[in-house]
């Protein structure tokens, strides 16, 4: 007869597979079918609840040990509700010849479920069986009688006698591998005689290998014997190598003296190269006054051209102001003057003497020393000045290009005595 519920199972589990997560809850129930509650939440893939879905599970009970099969159902068209809550009885489908039936007695069992949310069924792990369901247990356990616990004293009876002969056997056994063993002495005896055969073997050969050494040293002698003939030759050879050695002592003497010989005609050398550079000194000396009088001269020549173009730059400043006075006058004249042309000679009458006119307009030599007094005329007193300021100017540019020229001889005549010098005096070099 089945009580109401005399144990509750457990098993919880929360594995994410492509499409559906599940958490379990095992219960045995106490109806008449012998089932196990079973309770699970399906989620997606970010973990919410599948509201109304869909699926199928498959629960097979395994034996661990024996890594079979013993019981397996699928239920289909399993439907969550709004929470994504599906509630089923493991059994239900297979009835009351499925799970009644596996004896439950001998443990180890174990619950593999698959889920099928609409692409096959996926395993879902293992849900191991840790404790028997009492109910099931209950209608398959045999009840306990005397007869059945004589049975279970003879049986305990027959089991250790089986264990006696066992033991029996193993004694018998240990007896022969005893045997094997005093066999296996005499082997070893036998052993040892052939051991002190080859050690006797071996003394006969430590025997040879001193008659060999004998021999090797005899012939070590004989080498030594030689080696003292060459060491006699090498002797002989060093006498030779110091009648050699004596002779060069001879040569680097005479090496000695041409090094010597060659010392005092370079240090002749040498002060007939500072007598040529002191010379040399000397003419760069006198370039140097000369260039320092060019220079002189050339200021000078700056100096002179300076005041003409001073003195050109005052009369032409005379001229321009002459000039705008008596474009003035003229244009002020009233018309009642009578004659305009008596009245402009009036004015030039007392400058145009010292320009070099006459009161007539005629020209005539100023020998005064700021003027040209050989000018003919006002054109050719100007053309005189233009040539003579060309004139300094070329005397300027060709004292320039004389200094110029004057420069680059002393610098290529001081680069050559440079290069002179350190080629013939090698001690001025370093």
């Amino acid at each position: 007869m089945l009580r109401e519920i005399l144990t509750e199972m457990k098993l919880m589990r929360s594995l994410l597979l492509s499409t559906v997560m599940l958490m379990t809850v095992f219960t045995v129930q106490a109806q008449q079918n012998y089932g196990i509650a079973y309770q699970a939440v399906a989620r997606d893939a970010d973990g919410d609840a599948l509201e109304f879905a869909t699926l199928d599970v498959r629960f097979t009970l395994t034996d661990a040990v024996a890594g079979a099969a013993v019981w397996t159902e699928t239920h289909n068209g399993v439907m969550t509700d709004e929470f994504g809550l599906i509630n089923l009885t493991i059994g239900s489908v297979e009835g009351g010849s499925g799970l009644p039936s596996v004896d439950w007695a001998d443990g180890g069992f174990e619950f593999q479920v698959e889920v099928n949310s609409g692409n096959g069924f996926e395993s879902f792990g293992s849900l191991a069986v840790t404790s028997v369901p009492v109910a099931l247990y209950a209608s398959s356990a045999p009840e306990p009688t005397a007869d059945s616990l004589a049975s279970v004293t003879a049986q305990e009876a027959a089991d250790r006698a089986a264990a006696d002969a066992a033991h029996d056997s193993a004694i018998s056994t240990n007896a022969t591998s005893i045997a094997a063993n005093s066999a296996s002495s005499a082997s070893n005896a036998a052993a040892i005689a052939s051991n002190d055969t080859d050690i006797a073997t071996n003394a006969t050969a430590v025997a040879d290998e001193a008659a060999a050494r004998a021999a090797a040293d005899a012939a070590h002698d004989s080498a030594i014997s030689t080696n003292a003939t060459s060491i006699a030759a090498n002797s002989a050879s060093s006498a030779s190598n110091a009648a050699a050695i004596a002779s060069n002592d001879t040569d680097i003497a005479a090496n000695v003296a041409a090094i010597a010989a060659e010392t005092a005609a370079r240090t002749v050398a040498n002060d007939a190269l500072v007598l040529a550079v002191a010379m040399n000194d000397a003419a760069i000396a006198s370039n140097d006054t000369e260039i320092a009088a060019n220079v002189a001269g050339v200021a000078s020549n700056d100096t002179d051209i300076a005041t003409n173009a001073t003195a050109i730059a005052a009369e032409t400043a005379a001229r321009t102001a002459t000039d705008s006075d008596l474009q003035d006058q003229i244009d002020n004249l009233p018309s009642s003057v009578p004659s305009i042309s008596a009245i402009v000679e009036d004015m030039l009458d007392p400058i145009q003497e010292g320009a070099g006119l006459n009161s007539d307009g005629t020209y005539h030599t100023n020998t005064t020393t700021t003027y040209i007094g050989t000018a003919t005329s006002l054109v050719s007193a100007d053309e005189l000045l233009d040539a003579a300021l060309a004139a300094v100017q070329a005397d300027v540019d060709a004292n320039e290009a004389a200094a110029l020229d004057a420069r680059t001889a002393i610098q290529e005549d001081v680069n050559h005595n440079e290069t002179a010098t350190n080629e013939d005096r090698p001690e001025i070099k370093e």
